[in-house]
């Protein structure tokens, strides 16, 4: 009833201390992602860590699982959907819907009590009958841990779920995409109302980096869509979505290093190219007093 231990270290294999990749994550982000503050002449620009806000895992347990009985006999503080179907159904999904073909899905809130202050995840999980698994909503990997004990815990607790619990276990865990975010601002007495001139950063991102960056002020949300290429996967990107407000969203990557090297390369660009990016719009200090109130 555990997930897969390394012989090694005796700690579940894709947290194992011999597998740099997970055992890195964390420090990957913390020291290279860090926040900071340089000075550019008289002034300067700050940026805050990287956050994680939502990860998006894969995973199969090693044994067939028998979603309705478990749907059945699921705890009564479990938010669990089950529609048999076939995924040529005619019938639509709705708008906004959490509901994927053929699986069980569950709503679960998890706390990592591992770091300060305590991180929840509220998840969606979607169990197959073959056992594959997919999750959304997850914030730190020793959730990711949390998360595959409890559902073992609760598959195994309902008679007739899977052939053999004592054996269940969870395996192949691999993180299909991370979505982050951080902002930077120019260091000033008041902050609320400084933006980047979104239109001049492409241009320098186009221009001197030679980079993939569109950008429409036409649209709803306006901001830059920067393509990083992967320093891990050749012929992978990842996308940073630069706003004028400062705030900056990573998404699309798999791997801690290419979190780190989109973020040190945009707020290195930003940091070079100085004071100049910014600019004051007092309808945007006004807005963002508002938020704070």
């Amino acid at each position: 009833m555990e997930t897969l231990l390394c012989e090694s270290c005796k700690s579940p294999t894709f947290l194992c201390k011999c597998n740099n990749t997970w055992k890195l994550f964390n420090e990957t982000i913390t020291t290279n992602c860090g926040g900071g503050t340089v000075r550019i002449d008289d002034s300067g620009v700050s940026f805050t860590p990287l956050r994680i806000s939502t990860m998006t895992i894969c995973f199969n347990f090693n044994q067939f699982i028998n979603l309705q009985i478990l749907k059945d006999n699921s705890p009564d503080f479990l938010s669990v959907n089950y529609k048999p179907g076939s995924k040529k159904s005619k019938e639509k999904k709705k708008k906004g819907s959490d509901e994927m073909f053929n699986s069980l899905g569950i709503k679960i809130c998890f706390v990592d009590r591992s770091v300060e202050p305590m991180i929840f995840s509220n998840v969606n999980i979607f169990i197959f009958f073959n056992g594959k698994v997919t999750v959304s909503g997850v914030k730190t990997i020793n959730t990711i841990n949390i998360m595959i004990q409890e559902l073992i815990e609760i598959i195994t607790s309902v008679e007739g779920v899977v052939e053999n619990p004592e054996n269940l276990i969870g395996e192949n865990v691999k993180i299909q995409m991370i979505c982050s975010d951080f902002k930077i601002k120019p260091l000033k007495e008041d902050p609320d109302g400084w933006c980047i001139k979104q239109e001049l950063l492409q241009n320098v991102l186009v221009n001197k980096f030679n980079m993939s960056a569109t950008f429409s002020s036409l649209s709803r949300y306006p901001g830059i869509n920067l393509k990083f290429p992967s320093v891990i996967e050749k012929d992978k990107q990842i996308s940073l979505l630069i706003f004028r407000s400062g705030s900056i969203i990573i998404t699309g990557a798999k791997h801690a290093q290419d979190l780190s090297e989109g973020y040190k390369f945009i707020t290195d660009t930003i940091i070079k190219t100085g004071m100049a990016l910014f600019y004051h719009d007092i309808n945007e200090e006004i807005k963002q007093k508002k938020k704070k109130k």
